[in-house]
């Protein structure tokens, strides 16, 4: 089966038009209309896109969809994250069940709230510097080893939900302590919330940890 290219035609059919509150506490939307109102929306004022299942291996021609705000690209074939650059109004990308092994393509995405990367091929935590809004992640069933990688999370406050579940470095024993005890704005941790107690017991664990090793360093340098 040939890959599908993301064209016009298959915009128009992937354009999610937001209801208005009166349409979502009265009767169903019919569906034509739904279809009809996504053929007549410019693309400058589209605010949704979902590709779901749509055998897409590149992400192109995305240009005229500036004020996109959720965009669903998951369950493809994609390879590599690229092409978002003019999507700067994106608060929420779905890019779970595909193929890709690397972060990246997401330096000018600095509105991101939420990102999905669920059961992909990463082996490295990186390339989201510029996601300093990014309140929720999900990474989980990838290929990270290195429990360490987590620490490249420390600096984004405003992350309160991660998901790591199904990588090789969650079989470790300690990894729930060592992710709560170093991401201290995380609220919820692979769909579990975290107990204010449990991150106590985590952050004194590593905390001890910290004292011992400095001291032994210390007393090796000692003639």
């Amino acid at each position: 089966m040939e890959p599908t290219v993301i064209d016009e035609e298959l915009c128009r059919r992937c354009i999610s038009v937001r209801r208005t509150a009166a349409q979502q506490t009265g009767e169903p939307q019919d569906a034509q209309k739904a279809k009809d109102a996504a053929a007549s929306t410019p693309f400058p004022e589209v605010n949704c896109l979902i590709f779901s299942f749509k055998n897409i291996l590149k992400i192109d021609n995305l240009i005229g969809f500036e004020r996109l705000v959720k965009l669903q690209l998951d369950n493809n074939i994609i390879e590599k994250i690229e092409n978002l650059g003019h999507l700067s109004s994106l608060e929420w990308l779905d890019l779970s069940f595909n193929n890709i092994s690397e972060i990246s393509g997401l330096e000018n995405l600095t509105s991101l709230t939420n990102l999905s990367l669920f059961s992909n091929r990463i082996t490295h935590i990186g390339g989201m510097d510029a996601l300093t809004k990014l309140q929720l992640l999900s990474l989980g069933n990838n290929l990270v080893r290195n429990l360490d990688s987590i620490m490249y999370l420390r600096p984004f406050a405003q992350l309160q939900a991660v998901n790591f579940v199904g990588n090789p470095f969650c079989q470790e024993s300690e990894y729930r302590a060592y992710v709560l005890a170093h991401l201290k704005h995380v609220k919820y941790l692979d769909y579990r919330l975290v107990d204010e107690a449990t991150v106590q017991n985590a952050r004194e664990l590593f905390q001890v940890r910290v004292r011992v090793s400095v001291s032994v360093r210390v007393g090796r340098r000692r003639p």
